[in-house]
């Protein structure tokens, strides 16, 4: 038996029992300002994440189809695949955010040779994913309980990586500001190989936005926008050009035909469209993202994270993405009047 034969098989004994649950709650726990939840819906096993404070809050972090675990459901994650256009055959791979960990089991059955470094800040979001999606680390596919800029800082003398992918979101859309300024976007430069790409999902028209393209242009020579029509972006930026048509046609059906994939992964790369053909008013206007001067408007939807009932560890990074100790940060105690 192959290794992929194997690992698909590891796999299905894994969500074997899952199946035979009737839907409902699989998973409910607090983990600070938020409930992770995981669901059953038909054949499909959804992780919510839910703001305790905020009345009809929920966004969906992952999606896992039972009957077919290897077929990435959300949009996103398939259209991040597209990455690999850029560098077939990785070395290695980071991601931030790990959801489920749909994303990285599928990337691994792909790419076994890769080194995968998946880096998640919540505990309880890896037990979720251990729990009810199957997810499993080996020498290959390797986890990191960190803060996801302050890894790429502090192993900033390891090997660059090929591929870079960020989904990191709180409920209400909130993206660590850490992770969305020019100086994030050097950094990830710096860990890149010269032809690897750094793919981030933004939601459309969220919270900054433009502001969030603007900083990713501001150091990277080639970005790309791939409109899903839904309520994601995609944004590839690299200091390598994408291929023009028609070898990018030919690439990426080669890609679609290796991955055997059930979605329309060559249709998505005709429309990775470059920045300044994408039309997008008021981007010209846009200021990129600083460490030094984070707008006050920024952190309106952020999730409330101080407060005795976080329950959030002291130790822990701060889950507003400052990299800093959750003691240091927003679970500081009230000053006394």
């Amino acid at each position: 038996m192959d290794w992929q034969t194997r690992y698909l098989a590891e796999l299905e004994a894994r969500l074997a029992p899952l199946r035979a649950l009737p839907e409902g709650t699989l998973f409910f726990e607090q983990s600070g300002p938020q409930y992770v939840t995981v669901t059953k819906e038909d054949d499909n096993v959804l992780l919510w994440l839910l703001d305790r404070y905020a009345d009809g809050s929920g966004v969906v972090q992952s999606e896992l189809n039972l009957a077919d675990p290897l077929d990435l459901v959300d949009p996103y994650t398939q259209a991040a695949l597209l990455g690999l256009l850029w560098s077939p055959q990785p070395r290695r791979v980071y991601t931030t955010g790990l959801g489920g960990g749909c994303l990285a089991t599928a990337l691994h059955y792909h790419l076994p040779a890769a080194q995968i470094d998946c880096i998640e800040i919540d505990p309880v979001v890896v037990s979720a994913a251990a729990q009810c999606f199957g997810f499993r680390t080996d020498d290959q596919l390797r986890l990191g309980l960190a803060d996801g800029r302050a890894w790429l800082a502090q192993t900033v003398d390891d090997p660059p990586y090929d591929l870079l992918i960020f989904d990191a979101f709180l409920d209400n859309g909130y993206a660590p500001y850490a992770m969305a300024t020019r100086e994030f976007a050097e950094l990830c430069a710096q860990r890149l190989a010269p032809d690897g790409v750094m793919v981030v999902n933004l939601l459309y028209l969220g919270n900054f936005y433009l502001e969030r393209i603007r900083s990713l242009a501001a150091v990277f020579e080639h970005v790309y926008l791939l409109r899903m029509g839904e309520d994601n972006d995609l944004v590839f930026a690299s200091h390598a050009p994408l291929m023009e048509e028609p070898a990018r046609h030919a690439a990426a059906e080669a890609l679609a035909a290796r991955l055997d994939v059930r979605f329309p992964l060559v249709t998505r790369a005709a429309l990775l469209t470059p920045l300044d053909a994408a039309q997008l008013p008021g981007l010209d206007a846009a200021a990129a993202l600083t460490d030094s001067a984070p707008p006050p408007a920024y952190f309106d939807v952020m999730p409330r994270l101080d407060g005795d009932d976080v329950h959030w560890p002291a130790d822990h990074p701060c889950l507003c993405g400052s990299g800093r100790p959750y003691a240091l940060c927003h679970g500081q105690p009230a000053a006394t009047p």
